[in-house]
This record gives structure tokens, C-alpha cells and sequence, in this order.
């Protein structure tokens, strides 16, 4: 009903101060999208989401694979891997916005100590465009790769052996084997990453 409602209210001059709202159709799109804020704003969003996408799937494929093992100690590795999946965006901004902070984070922390900036050398990571761009990038990154990583995982334990032996019979090596045989029948566990996230 919210949905309907708010499709419905789209085709209106509707307006909470205003007791009479008459029908306008489609003037709303169309001043939407001549608006060059909204179109940049757009076009920003979808970049975002892409890389993010793309780097998140590939990272929680990539850990996944380490992980698919058996022990106590993967075991562990696994929760961690998942841990900031299950915090809420307030608490990640809040230690983000810490760990980025341009004076005392400890981002440029640990560059001061591997003397990849000088002793009194700041970088503002929020405060320049690219920078922040880039931050938002490995946050949103870091968040979503516990999920990849746990989908990923699932699916690889789900790829049955005799096909990983089938293919060492006829002579495949193992990237060969990952190529041909397991990453296809991921299909359903990235397609899962692609359009939950």
C-alpha cells in the first residue's frame, strides 16, 4: 500500500502544507530527469554500486575458497569474515568515521608507522571528493563481503567431489578445475550476492 500510495502521489503536486493537490502526470519525471544534480547523483550511485558489487563478489569468492576447509580454526575464520555483517550502518559509520578520522584515526596511524606519510603528514580520507569516494567504496566493501563470503562458501561445499576427481582424472590442474567444473555451478550462489546485497 506505502508503495501504491507513494506511485500514486508521484503523479501530483502533493504536498504536505498544501490541503488541495491536483493531478500533474508525468511534470515530476521529466523535471526529475532534467535535473543535473539528480542525473550526477545517479550516475554516482550506480558507479558505487557496481564496484562495490563486483569487489565485494569477487573478494567473498576469493576468501570462500580459502575457507572451504574443514577445523576448528576455519571455523573461527569464518566468524570473523562475518562479523561486520551483522553490525548495523550507525555502528560501522561510527567506527569508520574513528578509524578515518584525519588527525587521530588510525588509518593514518599505522601509514605514520610504516612510513608511508611523514610524522606530521595527514590524510583528510572524508574530506577530499575522491578520498571519500574511495572510502565509502572499501567500507560498503568491507560490510558486504562477510555475506559474499558465507553464500560463496555454501555453494562451493555443494559441488560435489566426484566432479573434483572426475576433472583430476582427465588430467585438469586445479585452475582448470575451478574454471570448468566448480565456478558453474556457483552460478546460483552469485546470483544470490548480485541482488540480495
Amino acid at each position: 500500500f506505502p508503495l501504491l500510495l507513494s506511485l500514486f502521489y508521484s503523479f501530483t503536486n502533493f504536498n504536505l502544507l498544501n490541503a488541495t493537490n491536483s493531478f500533474v502526470g508525468a511534470k515530476n519525471y521529466i523535471t526529475m530527469m532534467s535535473d543535473r544534480t539528480f542525473l550526477s547523483s545517479l550516475l554516482f550511485t550506480l558507479k558505487i554500486s557496481l564496484i562495490v558489487t563486483l569487489g565485494a563478489n569477487v573478494l567473498g569468492l576469493a576468501i570462500a575458497t580459502a575457507l572451504n576447509h574443514t577445523g576448528v580454526f576455519y571455523t573461527v575464520l569464518r566468524t570473523v569474515f562475518f562479523i561486520p555483517q551483522v553490525l548495523s550502518s550507525v555502528v560501522i559509520g561510527f567506527i569508520w568515521s574513528g578509524m578515518l578520522n584525519s588527525q587521530r584515526g588510525l588509518v593514518n596511524t599505522l601509514l605514520r608507522q610504516v612510513g608511508l606519510i611523514g610524522a606530521n603528514g595527514n590524510i583528510s580520507w572524508l574530506g577530499q571528493p575522491d578520498l571519500a569516494t574511495l572510502s565509502v567504496i572499501v567500507v560498503c566493501i568491507w560490510q558486504m563481503v562477510g555475506f559474499c563470503t558465507v553464500v560463496c562458501l555454501a555453494a562451493l561445499q555443494g559441488v560435489p567431489q566426484d566432479l573434483k576427481d572426475a576433472a583430476n582424472v582427465d588430467g585438469a590442474n586445479g585452475w582448470q578445475t575451478f574454471y570448468n567444473v566448480i565456478f558453474p555451478l556457483l552460478s546460483p550462489g552469485v546470483t544470490v550476492n548480485v541482488v540480495i546485497p
